[in-house]
């Protein structure tokens, strides 16, 4: 399942970047423009405090959350740009053959594409990147409890066991049914979307958007 095969995938990006502490990329910018988004573009271009991930869309606000720019999840290429713009060149790139997709690596952010496709999958997998704040749009972010996901609405959609025999906990929000595909995790019922938080162990490891229960790869 596509699902917990990009997650596992993921859960080795996260250890490896909170416990070697990588190197941060090149100086982030100051400021968000919205070459990548089709919001318009604030006068005084204030300075970006945090990207925001929702079901749809990677948004960049400031300190007071107006928002200065924002790209649809449906646009990898506008992802990629605001990304860019906000955290600075990628740290890495890499492709898996075998599944197909190619994954772009900034501290604290990853972001993964299918093979041929204009979709992706937005992971965050620490609280900040630099000075820059990341955290879904219901405001969970990478460190905080389960009980804190669970209090910012957010439900226990399934779970399993790591090669380290930790519980790895899914707690999934705003969750979109999607006709014509049927989930792989609550058998019956048609296939969803939705923006998951990974819980290891009773704290969030990682806050992706959009998660899916129904991709097979």
């Amino acid at each position: 399942m596509r699902r917990l095969t990009l997650i596992t995938s993921l859960l080795g990006i996260a250890v490896l970047t909170l416990s070697a502490c990588a190197s941060a990329p090149a100086g982030p910018t100051s400021s968000a423009t919205s070459s990548a988004s089709s919001s318009p573009s604030p006068s005084a271009s204030p300075e970006a405090a945090a990207l925001v991930l929702s079901l749809t869309e990677l948004e960049v606000v400031d300190a007071d959350g107006a928002r200065l720019g924002s790209a649809g999840l449906d646009e990898g290429d506008d992802v990629d740009a605001l990304v860019r713009q906000v955290l600075g060149a990628p740290m890495s790139t890499s492709h898996d053959s075998t599944y197909g997709f190619g994954t772009t690596r900034w501290d604290g952010l990853a972001m993964g594409r299918g093979d041929g496709s204009s979709d992706v999958e937005v992971h965050f997998l620490a609280a900040h990147s630099g000075a820059i704040a990341l955290r879904s749009s219901d405001g969970v972010s990478v460190g905080m409890t389960r009980a804190q996901v669970i209090a910012a609405g957010a439900t226990m959609d399934a779970s399993f066991t790591d090669d380290k025999n930790r519980l790895n906990e899914l707690f999934v929000s705003q969750r979109k049914s999607v006709p014509g595909t049927t989930s792989l995790t609550h058998s019956g019922q048609t296939g969803s979307i939705f923006v998951e938080a990974v819980v290891t162990d009773s704290v969030v490891t990682s806050v992706l958007s959009p998660g899916n229960d129904f991709s097979d790869l």
